[in-house]
């Protein structure tokens, strides 16, 4: 028997698709890897943003509630006042706000007024005993503070100016549930008439609960990581490692992630890394890290945080889909030896298009290059590629799905579905930039409900989140489709109502807001009602910021809140 050209071309033929099969499992293999990697990076990224937003929304409360007390009227004649019946009342009154500020804080752990004179001593001071219940220290007890950098710091501050410390363990005696926690204060100074500087309020955040609970949700297999404006760890994996300055060593995230160093220089805002030295060892990894600056805070604070995971975890998953590969190399190669002489000819032009395809992928879909209708071996190999291709197109639709997700928790509040605070603030800033280039006004509405506190003491939080839920509905029945409806706080919300700045059409809506947010809402047996305090302000006549604009109207909502009356 002759070895002639037709058995040679078979062999060709079958060496050939044994060798495109090998290049089709391969390609597969590395772009599925390549695929891991890249999703990875993005997931990362993402719920880096999403932790580093909570980190901003708690530093955000607490800068509004420091500025909230000290720009307070109360506070000023206190300090500006000699002791008497009329300020020690001032006095009394501030410790009670001060013990439901606490009450309603939890990580909220001191609240103190210290004053500019008598060497810094503390006028009122408030603190979280260690059983969590608000107490007041007694006025035996205050302490002078003058000689602590964060009074001197807040008291050179202009007015309006907040102050942030870095996040230490706290070592002052007298905060029971404070002593030895991770500790960041923020303050702002109390300024009388003709701006002189009269004293501070500080109010001290236990960040314990908050750093524990940010790695609370994550898969066991990603590292958290949390850094000051040094670069020192506030988190970190390992315990050794954070607040080691707090021992007298140091510990930088600059070292163990190279890459990281351009976050502290200013130059970018975040950065994807790909080792790890750590304990003089390099390890390949998977990370991604985003720099975060508290607005409104004096003295360039900022917090670098990062999440990272072993490559060798990101592509666990690939071994599955190597065994499957190969799998379809070897049934594909058995079937070219059997086939091979008797469609030589027939097997050349579709193994060349299945091989064009696969090379393609999965820049571009193999699509109708598979001969997937086929009743041959070829069909079932076609058939096996598609199916790897709807598995790997499945996979990406989960991680798609997953990052519209967190994409939507990070911009809505979950109880309401109303935009958040940050959703808010990038429209209202879209709003402005609108207003300049037309020249039409916008409109900001700050609202509050009054009587909302006594639901919850009353009926409990399920009947106050139902309230808050109606609220929110009504709201958006009560305006416009195209303007945009907030919950930037526990019971305050926003309104932006763009192209007008008309004192009685906005007074129209905002008395239309105040009789629909009055409807009682039936709970159980009983109803609940709740009331409405509006504050308004318009740009460009009240400010030209989103900060300066929402300042004007939450302080003439508090205005309306003293004067009784609905709105102004």
């Amino acid at each position: 028997m002759s070895f002639g050209i037709a058995h040679r071309l078979a062999l060709l033929l079958a060496l050939f698709s044994i060798v495109v099969g090998g290049i089709t499992g391969g390609e597969v293999y590395r772009s599925s890897r390549d695929l891991l990697v890249e999703d990875a990076r993005t997931r990362l990224l993402t719920t880096t943003q999403v932790l580093g937003r909570r980190i901003q929304s708690i530093s955000g409360s607490a800068l509004r509630d420091v500025r909230r007390i000290a720009n307070h009227q109360q506070i000023s004649d206190l300090l500006e006042s000699a002791r008497s019946a009329r300020t020690d009342a001032h006095a009394d009154d501030l410790a009670a706000q001060f013990q439901a500020l606490l009450s309603v804080s939890p990580e909220y752990y001191q609240v103190r007024l210290i004053s500019a004179a008598d060497n810094g001593m503390e006028r009122v001071r408030v603190e979280r005993a260690n059983d969590g219940v608000p107490l007041r220290v007694a006025e035996d007890d205050l302490q002078e503070k003058g000689h602590f950098d964060y009074v001197r710091n807040t008291l050179a501050l202009p007015v309006g100016g907040v102050f942030a410390s870095d996040v230490q363990i706290n070592r002052e005696v007298g905060a029971h549930a404070g002593t030895d926690t991770p500790t960041l204060r923020v303050a702002a100074p109390v300024h009388g008439t003709g701006g002189k500087v009269l004293g501070l309020v500080v109010i001290n955040l236990s960040l314990s609960g908050v750093l524990q609970a940010l790695g609370d949700d994550l898969p066991t297999d990603l590292e958290l990581y949390l850094t000051d404006k040094r670069g020192e760890f506030l988190v970190h994996p390992d315990p050794k490692k954070t607040f080691a300055f707090d021992r007298g060593q140091s510990a930088l995230v600059q070292d163990q992630f190279p890459a990281t160093k351009a976050l502290f220089n200013g130059g970018t805002a975040t950065v994807i890394d790909t080792v790890s030295a750590s304990n003089g060892q390099a390890r390949d990894v998977v990370a991604a890290f985003a720099r975060y600056e508290p607005r409104g805070l004096s003295g360039g604070r900022f917090f670098v945080i990062g999440l990272a995971q072993s490559r060798a975890d990101v592509l666990a998953s690939s071994h599955t889909l190597a065994v499957r590969t190969g799998l379809v190399v070897l049934g594909f190669s058995i079937l070219a030896l059997f086939i091979a002489f008797p469609l030589a000819g027939a097997l050349t032009t579709p193994l060349r298009c299945m091989a064009e395809a696969v090379g393609a992928f999965p820049a571009r879909p193999l699509g109708d290059a598979l001969p997937v209708h086929r009743d041959d071996e070829l069909g079932v190999l076609a058939r096996g590629l598609r199916a790897m291709e709807q598995s790997i197109g499945v996979q990406m639709a989960e991680v798609e799905a997953q990052r519209v997700k967190l994409h939507h928790q990070a911009h809505h509040d979950r109880l309401t579905g109303l935009p958040n605070r940050a959703l808010f603030s990038d429209r209202f800033e879209q709003a402005l930039a609108r207003s300049r280039r037309s020249g039409t006004p916008v409109a900001l509405l700050f609202l509050d409900l009054d009587g909302f506190k006594a639901i919850n003491d009353t009926w409990g939080h399920a009947a106050g989140d139902l309230m808050l839920q109606q609220v929110a509905q009504r709201l958006r029945n009560g305006v416009r489709e195209a303007d945009t409806t907030a919950r930037v706080g526990g019971d305050e919300f926003v309104v932006v109502i763009e192209g007008t700045d008309d004192l009685e059409y906005l007074t129209t809506i905002s008395q239309k807001l105040c009789e629909l947010i009055g409807e009682p809402v039936p709970w159980n047996e009983g109803m609940l009602r709740v009331g409405l305090s509006i504050g308004m302000a318009c740009f460009p006549r009240d400010g030209d910021t989103v900060d300066a604009i929402t300042s004007c109207a939450d302080a003439r909502m508090y205005r309306v809140k003293q004067r009784n009356s609905t709105v102004i």
